[in-house]
């Protein structure tokens, strides 16, 4: 190596910016930028330690005066089962149950060293852990530090860490596995989010940094990143933002320096094995990190993404960040799959997956979908999953659905097929018992699993409800209305809900059948299920009155129909009924839905024969499809669907079978 190379990369290691000129993405900014993160970091990947500096800019928001900073250190829960994320799960985590012997090189923590302010004011003194959310002192995910100077109204304070991030080996979202690959999430002293008053309806300013949770994620400000990671030459390595230098070291390893603008977090990767598959859709440059074992479904990740990108921009609005970084899990790594960071998402796939499993497809664009929904507009994932997972959940059905078939789009194979959406609204109408819970209550108080069928199943019925009963142009603009007016910021559940009551007025003023806030009360804070049903239908052909003075009326082959509908559910929708009479007319009968049982009387030359509660299927919260037709004519064709469908099966038995004789 020469000298002036030696020499240049000393140079670059002391003082980078002289070398490449750190980029600006965003002139205005997007957001606010209230939390700030400058970062330098080593992976040692022999213990499994990141060790490194931060300096922090954080600016007070709001009229309070500020004497305490709250940090998430999230890696702590896996520092030993006491933690209250480990406590919940009872020691299995995802299906892996934790045993007493593990190795310490499983466990993670951080551990802060040092704080103090640029001015070099040590904090270390003031630190200390706190249970927000729960009484068990054992518990170190929030740590608070106590300022000896406080931060006055719309006042910054520059802080100064030193730490260490002990990943531990992947259980949840974060950590490492075999073949050094990497996953780093949530794995820096991260701070809170302090809500002036009014935000997010708070009486009085606040800070909101809940303990880590089983069943919840995360909340954070908006900031810019700017990070530098030092690792060995033989890892690849993607993260959010851009990387715009890279600069290998006298030691052997290279140090990537990336920048983010505008986002909430920070996360990234490294493996030796990963693939760097590039793409582009517009001024958005795609880059698919995959197991090379994998290669051969890479189409079907860009396929997907693009779909995302192309519908969101016309729907919504277009994306503004230049890059995405899809990653493809190995295996072993496969509980890092499946979630969402600013400008990098993690999906999984198989190599041997079948083209009619669109699970890949679907968890792409599911997790795409986050970049606008908690990533751009930065709902409380803590507090209020529903309105990011819900939200996400509704665009990936119908993105899915479009592409793949309302039918298809889920599975897809010879003899079985469902869509997306069906598979989505089946989920929280199999639940055991739908009443359990609302989608209000704190995520973390609900029995494992419920509250995942509920923020995304459940959420996406009622959204699916709410365009049945609204129309999806007047869905679509409530959508784009609430991006437009709450990205960058922090909204709560009643800020979703008066851009929807306040859009469709608009929209639909005098034609509006729905009370939107009774909708969502419902919906949120209610535990009722929607079922509706039709009891009977009943024809009496009317018969000429007898008796003193009788008149002559009605004449001859005239019929009284009577159809009865019930509530079971105690939740009340509008509705709509469609009654079909014997010369194959019909006729629509709309109701408020408000009584417990309804009587349709109809009397005419006709007699009904059939009748159908909700016969476009708008209401996609109804618990039960079958209880929502009747008829006095048999109907045969079930039967033989059914039987032909067991006779082709059959045949393909008999064609395997005969074949291996």
């Amino acid at each position: 190596m020469s000298h002036i190379r030696i020499c240049l990369l000393l140079l670059s290691t002391l003082f980078p910016c002289c070398l490449l000129a750190q980029p600006t993405l965003f002139s205005p900014p997007l957001s606010p930028r209230i939390a700030n993160y400058d970062m330098h970091i080593r992976l040692d990947t022999a213990s499994k330690r990141i060790m490194g500096n931060s300096r922090i800019l954080w600016r007070n928001p709001s009229t309070d005066t500020i004497h305490q900073l709250q940090f998430h250190t999230y890696l702590n829960a896996f520092k030993n089962t006491a933690s209250t994320l480990l406590r919940e799960t009872h020691g299995n985590v995802f299906g892996k149950q934790l045993q007493p012997d593990m190795p310490e090189k499983e466990w993670g923590y951080v551990e802060v060293h040092q704080m103090k302010t640029a001015a070099g004011e040590d904090l270390s003194a003031g630190m200390h852990y706190i249970q927000p959310d729960d009484s068990n002192a054992h518990d170190q995910t929030v740590l608070a530090v106590d300022l000896p100077q406080p931060v006055l109204p719309g006042e910054e304070i520059e802080l100064e860490l030193s730490f260490t991030s002990k990943l531990p080996r992947i259980l949840v979202r974060t950590g490492w596995s075999l073949d050094h690959y990497y996953l780093a999430v949530q794995w820096f002293p991260k701070l809170g989010v302090y809500e002036p008053q009014g935000v997010r309806y708070a009486p009085q300013g606040r800070w909101n940094c809940h303990q880590y949770h089983r069943s919840a994620e995360y909340y954070a400000d908006f900031g810019v990143y700017d990070v530098a990671i030092n690792v060995p030459q033989n890892l690849t390595v993607g993260a959010s933002g851009i990387c715009w230098d890279s600069l290998p070291q006298p030691d052997g390893s290279i140090t990537y320096r990336y920048r983010a603008e505008d986002v909430i977090d920070f996360a990234w990767t490294a493996s030796p094995r990963f693939v760097e598959v590039k793409d582009q859709w517009q001024h958005v440059s795609i880059r698919l990190l995959m197991q090379p074992e994998h290669l051969n479904q890479k189409e079907r990740y860009l396929k997907a993404v693009k779909h995302a990108f192309a519908f969101f921009d016309t729907t919504i609005a277009p994306y503004p960040y230049p890059n995405l970084t899809i990653v493809d899990p190995p295996m072993h790594g496969l509980r890092s799959g499946a979630m969402e960071y600013p400008t990098l998402i993690t999906a999984s796939t198989f190599h041997y997956l079948s083209d009619g499993l669109h699970l890949t497809e679907a968890l792409t664009v599911h997790e795409f979908c986050h970049q606008y929904f908690m990533q751009m507009v930065a709902s409380n994932e803590m507090e209020e999953p529903w309105l990011d997972e819900g939200l996400t959940s509704y665009f990936e059905e119908r993105i899915m659905d479009a592409v793949y078939g309302p039918q298809h789009a889920n599975i897809d194979l010879p003899g079985f097929h469902i869509g997306d959406h069906e598979a989505s609204r089946d989920s929280y109408t199999s639940m055991p018992n739908p009443r359990i819970g609302s989608i209000s209550q704190l995520p973390w108080e609900l029995p494992e699993g419920v509250a995942h069928t509920l923020n995304y199943f459940k959420a996406s019925a009622a959204l699916y409800t709410l365009e049945g009963l609204l129309g999806r142009p007047v869905m679509d603009s409530i959508f784009r209305t609430y991006f437009h007016r709450w990205k960058f910021r922090h909204p709560h559940s009643r800020d979703f809900v008066a851009v929807a009551a306040e859009v469709a007025e608009r929209e639909l003023g005098h034609d509006l059948r729905l009370d939107i806030p009774f909708f969502f009360e419902q919906v949120l804070q209610g535990t009722e299920v929607c079922d509706y049903q039709l009891a009977a239908i009943t024809n009496h052909e009317l018969q000429p009155p007898f008796g003193l003075q009788a008149p002559t009326l009605p004449p001859p082959g005239q019929y009284e129909s009577r159809i009865r509908i019930e509530r079971p559910g105690g939740m009340v929708l509008p509705q709509e009924v469609m009654l079909y009479f014997e010369n194959d007319s019909s006729q629509l009968i709309r109701w408020d839905g408000k009584d417990r049982f309804k009587e349709i009387v109809i009397c005419g030359n006709q007699r009904v024969l059939a009748a159908h509660i909700d016969p476009f299927y708008k209401i996609h919260l109804d618990l039960n499809y079958l209880n929502n037709s009747l008829s006095l004519q048999e109907r045969s064709w079930p039967l033989r669907k059914y039987a032909l469908k067991l006779l082709w099966w059959l045949q393909q038995l008999m064609l395997i079978f005969g074949g291996c004789l």
